[in-house]
């Protein structure tokens, strides 16, 4: 039996162990639903806006500089980036949760990284971690060209899978 829950849930009145249930734990983004926009000031100051890349595949990657499997993931990352980011098709924006900007640039520098990055805080400070619903990091959200979630937590070859599936490569295309 599968559960989603979008935005609205009603609970019986006068049960007192529902009173303590928090409510926020069930409001996770599932796959198949729209992704909530996101609208943020990337560290080159640029603005962001999901919405405004409608037709194209997103990848959104929270990761912070402190956490070694956010790190550990970025190389697949920049690989999918470097594959399918070509043809314009597909991007990537990362959301740090890191407290000092100049930490995240001075590792984007350092990693050569070549997506746009917003740096938030941390998760319960982060209002687009919180309105995906991020309790830990590395999460990952993979939104089609509809805009609605196609794959979460992908890492690695699963990335790639994904990907191939949704983004013909230059090579796939001339074929």
């Amino acid at each position: 039996m599968e559960f989603s829950f979008v935005k609205e849930i009603r609970l019986p009145v006068g049960d007192p162990k529902l009173a303590m249930v928090n409510i926020e734990k069930f409001l996770i983004i599932n796959v198949g639903e729209p992704a909530p926009d996101i609208k943020v000031k990337t560290l080159d100051g640029k603005d962001f806006k999901l919405s405004d890349l409608r037709g194209q595949v997103v990848l959104i990657d929270f990761w912070a500089t402190w956490c070694g499997p956010c790190i550990a993931e970025m190389p697949n990352i920049k690989k999918a980036y470097d594959t399918y980011g070509k043809n314009g098709r597909f991007t990537v924006i990362g959301i740090s949760l890191d407290f000092e900007e100049s930490v995240v640039k001075s590792f984007l520098k350092k990693q050569d990284v070549p997506w746009p990055v917003a740096v938030l805080g941390p998760a319960e400070q982060n209002p687009v971690a919180k309105e995906y619903n991020v309790a830990q990091i590395p999460a990952t959200f993979l939104i089609g060209p509809d805009g609605k979630v196609v794959a979460k937590d992908l890492r690695g070859r699963k990335l790639e899978r994904e990907l191939k599936k949704l983004i013909p490569t230059i090579a796939d295309a001339g074929k």
